[in-house]
């Protein structure tokens, strides 16, 4: 009889969990909903930013990664927990780039999960731990990039490692460059002839270099951010399904045993007759 309470106990332990993980899933599945009508509005706006860039001859820096130059590391992990191995494979990576580069790392982590991941590494830590959510991300971004353009005279260019969508239950991580400033062509800013400028060309200049990089730091927390509830949907799922799987061999196991219970009793309550 004990052996059935504890069984059926299980079951209930197994059933809330299949109903919590199930719950997780549909909640990262509308998140990645909302981030995607977030993000082709982004790319929409990113296309306009350009053209104006091109328009006023800012010249960008390669996405190439540089050697030699004294860079923020700015760590994009996860900002939540059950995404499976997002934050295993990124901090594999960053570990990798340690090897390749002797030089102090100077890191902005994002998340709790690299906040402790750069203290475990012992790396310089700028900024105390930061999170963001999809509801923060504007916020969040302006908060960074204020922290970056009061560090900008101590760094050359700013490394960007993140998570990004291969598809939508894909991950892979990879290191983006940003430049910390931009040079441009005052000859072709000022030959423009759909623009009128009143404010003085490099006064100009500065503003939209600045709006370009923030404008890139939201589109990398939001691809990032994209990865995670991507991850965690699959993690979710595989959870569901093994709670699923787990669900029906502990009911076999219930009902087999019940079975021989009331078999039992039943032989014993014959062989009482009998006699």
């Amino acid at each position: 009889m004990s052996q059935l309470i504890t069984i059926a106990e299980r079951i209930k332990v197994i059933t809330n969990i299949q109903k919590t993980t199930h719950a997780m899933q549909l909640i990262s599945m509308s998140a990645l909903s909302r981030i995607g009508s977030k993000k082709k509005a982004l790319e929409a706006y990113t296309r306009q930013l350009e053209a104006l860039s091109e328009e006023l001859g800012l010249t960008r820096t390669s996405n190439t990664p540089l050697q030699g130059l004294r860079k923020i590391y700015l760590i994009m992990g996860s900002q939540k927990g059950f995404c499976g191995g997002f934050n295993n494979t990124l901090f594999t990576f960053i570990k990798e780039l340690r090897k390749k580069d002797s030089g102090t790392f100077s890191c902005i982590p994002l998340g709790p999960y690299a906040y402790d991941f750069c203290k475990e590494q012992k790396m310089n830590l700028l900024t105390d731990k930061i999170t963001y959510s999809l509801m923060t991300i504007s916020e969040k971004t302006n908060l960074i990039f204020n922290e970056i353009m009061a560090l900008k005279d101590s760094f050359d260019t700013i490394s960007v490692i993140s998570n990004y969508s291969a598809s939508i239950f894909l991950q892979r991580p990879h290191e983006t460059i940003l430049p910390l400033s931009y040079s441009f062509s005052s000859n072709k800013a000022l030959q423009t002839s759909e623009y009128t400028l009143e404010q003085p060309v490099e006064e100009i200049i500065d503003y939209v270099s600045k709006l370009t990089l923030k404008t890139q730091i939201f589109q990398l927390l939001l691809e990032s951010l994209r990865a995670e509830n991507g991850a965690r949907a699959l993690s979710m799922d595989n959870s569901t399904r093994n709670a699923k799987n787990l669900l029906s061999e502990m009911k076999l196991i219930y009902n087999k045993l019940r079975q021989a219970k009331v078999t039992k009793e039943l032989t014993e309550l014959s062989s009482s007759l009998l006699d």
